[in-house]
């Protein structure tokens, strides 16, 4: 039994599976900010006022009338027990 993979020995069969794109939305510059620098110390990151400049040159050139759109590609699988 130590040469079956786990998936098999428990009969575990990939049924199905789906991608999509996820976007968020970030609607002001600070928004963004929060996002990039989330869970850094302040001495990893440039202060908001330091980034501001770069992050709206950011939002005019690629943000919309809603804000500025960061796309994610999601992967959802389903499996079944046999």
């Amino acid at each position: 039994m130590d040469d079956i993979p786990a998936s098999q020995a428990a009969a575990i069969d990939l049924h199905s599976c789906w991608t999509f794109e996820v976007p968020e939305i970030f609607p002001d510059p600070e928004q963004f900010y929060i996002w990039l620098t989330f869970g850094r110390s302040t001495e990893e990151v440039p202060s908001l006022l330091e980034m501001r400049p770069i992050l709206e040159r950011i939002f005019a050139t690629y943000a919309t009338q809603q804000g500025l759109a960061q796309r994610f590609r999601r992967f959802l699988w389903k499996a079944v027990i046999a």
